[in-house]
């Protein structure tokens, strides 16, 4: 939800309540729309190379 509404990775609880404050009587679906959006935050992680099929 952090990275959603704020664009912060990681976000704690009580963030992620203040942030959700001005949808007070729609948290719930605010969280759900956006998890139906597929809104996520980027992925950090080693890539691999892709493999030489051919040959030389």
């Amino acid at each position: 939800m952090g990275w959603a509404l704020a664009g912060r990775a990681r976000s704690t609880d009580e963030q992620v309540l203040e942030l959700l404050e001005p949808y007070a009587g729609n948290r719930h679906r605010i969280c759900r729309l956006i998890r139906l959006a597929g809104a996520r935050a980027a992925r950090f992680g080693p890539r691999l190379a892709p493999q030489e099929h051919r040959f030389h």
